[in-house]
């Protein structure tokens, strides 16, 4: 059987064997809802290898973009449309998953609500389709990330109990996310990685900007050159289709992780009452912002901020997927106990 993702978590994982974690998966790769600009099914991944590559200290002693393991994320900001699909799945009654701001704020009115509670319908208004969804926030998106796991907003890769998001999935302090999850909101170093890492090797280390540079790019119109992207408030003076600068991408493929909007990460401060964000957005003014030397902390409910989605790796179809925990051998954890150091490897396999 083929490791499709691998994580070593501390002692609190064991926790995640008996805490009913596993899932019947909801949307694979092959989904249509994962169709952008023609590239659908694994097309619409970037997959970022390199496992173990060291950390970009430049910047912060400490160290952003070292990632002990393959994953892949979505070459596209997730789009309005495809938030809508969300929607109208599970908003038909309302509630916060559907921000007023998203049909009538100045800059952003991609989503048409009509009908009344337990009977909203959702639709995108035209040409907004492809426009990165804004006015969602951190609790909102980990929803979405968990309906693409499981089909239900309150589990998959974050546990919500009676509406409050626990600290730890299983409720015991293991990790926040699922081990098991196979969708997930990037942490800020898988995020970081795929933006500025060079990679073809674990030393190779990072660009300053996440369109394979050390020069910030050009704000221009779409398509632009080899080096563009959308900010300073210059045309269009607002949101792009995603994918639009089609000839300015990371090392692994993305689009758009500088300019057009802030991108949501899974990592946050305060409790959780603030997350980090990167990339800028079309309202930016100082190329710094773009840069990898740049973070910043926010409550991302706004007309500037959205997400995109990050997956595990490989890609199998969900009638294939099977989610295993595999704990370490009793000798070896009987020796790791004793030093403090145990962990599980945890693996979502194909099935024989």
């Amino acid at each position: 059987m083929r490791l499709s993702k691998q994580l070593l978590i501390c002692i609190a994982g064991i926790m995640m064997i008996g805490s009913g974690s596993s899932y019947a998966l909801h949307l694979d790769f092959n989904d249509s809802f994962w169709s952008i600009n023609g590239n659908s099914g694994s097309d619409y991944w970037a997959v970022i290898g390199d496992a173990g590559n060291e950390a970009d200290t430049r910047y912060d002693s400490t160290g952003y973009g070292s990632v002990g393991y393959d994953y892949a994320i979505a070459k596209y900001e997730l789009t309005t449309q495809q938030y809508v699909a969300f929607l109208n799945d599970v908003a038909v009654s309302g509630g916060s998953l559907y921000n007023v701001n998203m049909s009538n704020s100045p800059y952003y009115k991609g989503v048409i609500r009509t009908g009344t509670s337990g009977n909203f319908s959702y639709s995108v208004r035209d040409g907004w389709e492809n426009k990165p969804v804004v006015y969602v926030g951190f609790k909102d998106a980990l929803r979405f990330i968990n309906w693409l796991n499981t089909g239900n907003t309150e589990e998959g890769a974050y546990k919500f109990v009676d509406g409050v998001l626990q600290a730890s999935y299983d409720g015991e302090g293991g990790p926040f996310r699922n081990p098991l999850a196979v969708y997930w909101l990037p942490s800020e170093d898988e995020w970081y990685k795929a933006a500025f890492y060079k990679g073809d090797g674990t030393d190779a280390g990072y660009w300053d900007y996440p369109t394979g540079s050390d020069t910030a790019p050009e704000s221009q119109t779409p398509p632009g050159g080899d080096n563009s992207a959308n900010y300073d408030n210059s045309p269009p003076y607002t949101y792009t289709d995603v994918g639009a600068y089609i000839n300015s991408i990371s090392p692994y493929g993305t689009y758009d992780q500088s300019g057009n909007v802030w991108e949501m990460t899974e990592t946050t401060m305060y409790d959780g009452n603030y997350i980090f964000v990167r990339g800028g957005s079309f309202q930016t003014q100082n190329t710094t912002y773009l840069s990898a030397s740049y973070h910043n902390l926010t409550t991302p409910e706004n007309n500037v901020t959205g997400l995109r989605v990050a997956s595990s790796y490989p890609f199998y179809p969900k009638d294939e997927v099977d989610t295993e925990v595999d704990a370490i051998p009793e000798p070896v954890t009987a020796g790791l106990l004793a030093t403090g150091l145990i962990g599980i490897a945890i693996r979502i396999r194909k099935k024989p």
